[in-house]
């Protein structure tokens, strides 16, 4: 008998968009996959092009930290982000939500059109708080403080 999984898709900013290694960033993404690991759930990541997000690489400058440092001693945590899925390849099916890791909360870039994906097919969006659409009022729309609040972990997986 086949196990169901919640899946999650946890989207980064693709290489092109990557400035100088961000903390906050590198220790929000470590939490949250930590977390919803934690609770059971599946996580999938995406970026524009797919490959090796910088952030994986840019995670390794920010070892002293104790949760960074657990997600990079974790050997299926990083075969995760190893090799991401790129947006082209996902299916919103399979999915009950997605979470955006923006270097820009104010733009997804080509995420935007994968947005728009899962809130018309009703999956909850978590995104930024700054980001374009946080401000409106959507009923699968989720906002979040910064990078490492996890407080819609609680509301996507009940």
């Amino acid at each position: 008998m086949a196990t169901l999984h919640t899946r999650i898709l946890i989207v980064l900013d693709g290489g092109d968009r990557m400035g100088a290694p961000d903390r906050e960033l590198a220790l929000g993404v470590a939490s949250a996959y930590a977390e919803l690991r934690r609770r059971g759930a599946e996580t999938i990541f995406a970026c524009d092009g797919g490959g090796f997000p910088l952030i994986a690489g840019h995670m390794r400058v920010f070892s002293d930290n104790a949760v960074i440092a657990g997600f990079l001693a974790d050997h299926i945590a990083r075969s995760d982000i190893a090799d991401v899925l790129s947006i082209e390849q996902i299916v919103v099916d399979d999915f009950v939500g997605v979470v955006f890791f923006p270097i820009d909360a104010t733009d997804l870039g080509a995420a935007s059109a994968l947005r728009q994906a899962f809130l018309d097919q009703g999956k909850t969006v978590v995104l930024p708080i700054g980001s374009s659409r946080s401000g409106s009022i959507h009923e699968f729309t989720m906002t979040r403080s910064s990078a490492t609040d996890l407080e819609w972990i609680k509301h996507l997986l009940r």
